[in-house]
């Protein structure tokens, strides 16, 4: 019994609020999307962010094609349908109740053709949802989102808005803290508590003085907020369709984002399962000894043991007589002449 409970103990899953989701079928224009999740607190929540360029030299005037939907979901897998034409840049990041970006972001990737029939009259496509940001309209104070793909995502929501260090006709100055090393791409995402406001596009983290990663003041406005999620969402795509997920594996779109929690479930197996083998190795090197320890008793109890209780003792010589004692208590006596 104690054995089969230290087995038990070894085999029990590890406790831990980190979540994973994998996608089975790659994304394609006007068809339902189907992202598998498991583990996390619900709700579970999937930011699609439509990238307006992968090039970095777009200028901040260009962002206004950016697009953005946020879902919640209680139960796997999750569907939607994304309105964005084939070939455009998208990046997928997982949430849930504990804080944004727990279940990992996901690589840039692009929509595919769609697969439906010329004449299904299919048109799903929706223009962009970004908004200007001017602070009288914001709900509350708006979040903005660094999104590394492939990456750890951050919500700064303690940013500090100023209306008068902003430069004239510029609107709002939001600033903040990068904890991001350079040459990283990034891009930013910015909601408020009525819907997305903004999706950038993807721009490359340049040399900084490089004193924020160390500086506790700097860093301690940086921790990743727990709570509620925003649960806006925009656009009539942004609602869940009842489709199930299709069969097979696309490994280009799948488990490259997650490979970290896949190594660590991973490494608490192998560890379990070694930890199985030295308790058994220890169980049966007792056992063993145990057995050998009984064999002898009995061996003894039935005189025929090798040995007594005592080892024979040597002949010793005295004068011209040879004296042997016997291996128990008698002694015998016999002599020898020269």
């Amino acid at each position: 019994m104690p054995l089969l409970f230290l087995l038990c103990l070894a085999l029990r899953p590890p406790t831990t609020h980190s979540w994973i989701f994998t996608i089975v079928t790659p994304p394609s224009e006007c068809e339902p999307f189907s992202p598998s999740f498991a583990g996390g607190e619900a709700p579970n929540q999937f930011t699609f962010l439509r990238l307006l360029s992968i090039n970095s030299s777009v200028s901040v005037d260009g962002w206004g094609a950016g697009h953005a939907l946020v879902m919640n979901e209680m139960t796997s897998p999750a569907s939607i349908i994304l309105p964005w034409a084939a070939g455009g840049p998208f990046v997928l990041v997982g949430s849930d109740a504990t804080g944004f970006g727990t279940g990992g972001t996901m690589p840039v990737l692009g929509m595919g053709a769609s697969q439906l029939p010329a004449d299904s009259g299919e048109n799903c496509l929706e223009d962009s949802s970004n908004k200007d940001l001017r602070g009288p309209y914001c709900r509350n104070r708006p979040s903005l989102l660094v999104v590394v793909p492939g990456g750890s995502s951050i919500r700064y929501d303690n940013h500090s808005p100023s209306n008068t260090s902003a430069p004239l006709g510029m609107g709002i100055l939001i600033a903040w803290y990068l904890t991001v090393p350079a040459g990283d791409d990034v891009f930013l995402f910015a909601e408020d508590g009525n819907s997305p406001l903004f999706v950038s596009t993807l721009m490359t983290v340049g040399a900084g003085s490089g004193t924020c990663f160390n500086d506790p003041e700097s860093t301690s406005v940086l921790t990743n907020p727990g709570g509620p999620l925003e649960t806006a969402t925009t656009g009539p795509a942004a609602t869940p369709t009842d489709v199930p997920v299709g069969s097979g594996t696309d490994s280009s779109t799948s488990g490259t984002w997650n490979a970290s929690k896949i190594g660590a479930i991973v490494g608490g197996v192998v560890g379990g399962l070694l930890f199985i083998v030295g308790v058994a190795a220890l169980v049966m090197f007792l056992m063993h000894r145990h057995n050998r320890h009984q064999r002898l008793l009995r061996q003894q109890t039935y005189d025929i043991a090798a040995y007594g209780p005592t080892r024979p003792v040597p002949a010793s010589v005295e004068g011209r007589e040879v004296i042997l004692k016997d291996m128990g208590t008698a002694e015998t006596t016999s002599e020898a002449r020269a």
